[in-house]
């Protein structure tokens, strides 16, 4: 026994070795250090498990403590009355065949379930799944698997070239060709983060709510056909969108205030995040993605008074040509920062 606990701690140290050395990237001084060097690919997802991990507690949180309110204030009305039956005093007879009710719902099952449901507002219960479909599992796995693929061999051929070409722009900043560049990122641009979107909200949720039997799976809508920019963002992310409607908007409206400063401050929340999980991995902050997110406020108000068609294009060029335009800001930053010094 103690031969076997041996092995497997042997084999474990061995893949959290190569697991780093995978991950992170060692310069040939640092290793002689054995000091490692984050790279910004291995960051961004570290970043973002962290980033959702916080949002649920936010929200795991702030629900139990609506359901104490509610429950120590019915233990004081039934002390009142003089039938008072605390949870301890409930059978083991009650608690299987009733629903998942608080304070039963403080259990680690039940928590941990939570943390890997494909959602981030937390309930005492989900709707599940009866049965484990297989076929449908390894489908979106697969895709997963071969659309990372596909998003690695895309870049190295259409983004990272048109970047690295661009080094010499940036330090003329001769602007006409800059342009030009700008226009050849855009489409292989969107092609990216049109895959990127199918492989994360399609392939990679629709996988783990398999896995984990969690039956609401409405993780997006058709953003495509989004008459304006604010029906876009409440389109196109629906487990982010539940979380902010819930947990920042409507807290904010019960304080008071109005709905345009409800909507401002999970614009601004929501900005803050996106520039954390970018200016952490590239080790410097700058806040261009902060105020391309700040922008679509006006362009949501400007696009609310054109027609459904006009809007719909509005938005569609926001995406093509906002999103290259940060990747450019950045990347520009980036190399003078780092590359020229």
């Amino acid at each position: 026994m103690i031969d076997l606990v041996r092995n497997r701690s042997r084999v474990l140290k061995s893949f959290m070795e190569i697991y780093f050395r995978l991950c992170l990237r060692i310069s040939s001084e640092e290793e002689k250090l054995c000091t490692f060097r984050l790279s910004p690919q291995s960051t961004v997802p570290a970043l973002a498990v962290v980033t959702i991990v916080f949002l649920k507690l936010i929200s795991y949180k702030q629900v139990n403590s609506a359901y104490r309110v509610v429950y120590l204030s019915e233990l004081a009305g039934r002390a009142v009355r003089g039938r008072t039956k605390s949870s301890a005093t409930l059978s083991s007879a009650e608690k299987s065949y009733c629903p998942v009710v608080y304070p039963f719902n403080l259990r680690w099952r039940n928590m941990y379930y939570f943390m890997l449901s494909p959602t981030l507002c937390y309930e005492l219960e989900y709707p599940t799944t009866s049965s484990f479909n297989s076929w449908f599992f390894v489908r979106r796995s697969a895709e997963v698997l071969f659309l990372s693929s596909v998003l690695l061999a895309f870049f190295q051929q259409w983004i990272l070239p048109a970047l690295v070409n661009s080094n010499e722009l940036f330090l003329t900043m001769d602007y006409s060709r800059l342009t030009e560049k700008l226009l050849k990122l855009a489409v292989p641009n969107q092609i990216l983060w049109l895959l990127f979107f199918y492989l994360y909200f399609h392939s990679a949720l629709n996988a783990l709510a398999e896995l984990t039997g969690f039956a609401d799976r409405e993780f997006y809508l058709d953003w495509w056909n989004s008459r304006n920019q604010a029906e876009f963002w409440q389109k196109w992310n629906i487990p982010v969108h539940k979380w902010g409607k819930r947990h920042i908007y409507k807290v904010l409206l019960q304080k008071g205030y109005s709905k345009s400063q409800g909507y401002l401050v999970v614009f601004l929340v929501s900005a803050f995040f996106h520039e954390y999980l970018v200016s952490v991995p590239l080790k410097m902050f700058r806040v261009w993605i902060f105020l391309g997110m700040i922008s679509q406020m006006p362009l949501a108000v400007l696009s609310l008074n054109l027609s459904p068609r006009q809007g719909n294009i509005l938005m569609w060029l926001s995406l093509m040509l906002g999103q290259p335009a940060i990747v450019f800001m950045y990347y520009h930053d980036y190399y003078l920062t780092y590359v020229m010094h």
